[in-house]
């Protein structure tokens, strides 16, 4: 029964199960719609991220996309336009994830500035994801907060706004003795606090 219902939408054309889509809301629809294309989208998919498990999810994701844009706009030739879909799909996610792992890479930048080059700390643990990058961002702002005012000012000055220990003297007032002694405090008390956290 399942499957002579089956052959039987098969057998539709692509605008007459978007229109039983649209009536019905049934995502079975969709997903025959989806079979009839798996093999290119995903050609697609592989041919942005050559990788497999990335592909993959990418396909299902699409899926989702599918469903909800089918029922928001009229498509007349659902081929050109799916494989259109994907192509801007995958080109935005691949954007993404580039720019998350340059922002990672940052991080991790300036991570060993204040843990000084301790990779065995867990800190190092950074998935190149948004939600992680910007944890760990506003934990080291935070840390600096922290700090007594001398030394967060020379830190900021130092990590934020490039300054050398010489410029840095000049515009606080602190001899250069006193900027490189601050900035050590200051990278070891935000180690320290950062390490705590982590390990709570």
């Amino acid at each position: 029964m399942l499957f002579a219902l089956l052959a039987n939408h098969n057998e539709l054309s692509d605008a007459q199960l978007i229109e039983k889509y649209k009536q019905t809301g049934n995502n079975w629809y969709v997903g025959i719609l989806y079979q009839r294309y798996t093999v290119a989208i995903a050609a697609i998919c592989y041919s942005y991220f050559k990788n497999k498990d990335e592909s993959e999810d990418t396909v299902m994701e699409i899926f989702e996309i599918i469903l909800k844009d089918l029922q928001k706009y009229e498509v007349h030739n659902l081929k050109s336009w799916l494989l259109s879909v994907v192509k801007h799909y995958c080109q935005r996610k691949k954007e993404k994830i580039a720019r998350l792992s340059e922002k990672n890479m940052a991080l991790k930048k300036n991570l060993d500035f204040f843990m000084e080059y301790d990779r065995e700390s867990p800190l190092y643990e950074i998935e190149a994801s948004h939600e992680a990058y910007q944890e760990m961002e506003n934990k080291l702002a935070q840390a600096i907060n922290t700090l007594k005012k001398e030394q967060k000012t020379c830190i900021e000055l130092f990590y934020m706004h490039n300054k050398s220990y010489q410029e840095i003297s000049n515009e606080t007032g602190f001899s250069v003795k006193n900027v490189k002694s601050y900035i050590q405090n200051g990278k070891r008390n935000i180690k320290i606090l950062l390490e705590s956290e982590t390990n709570a």
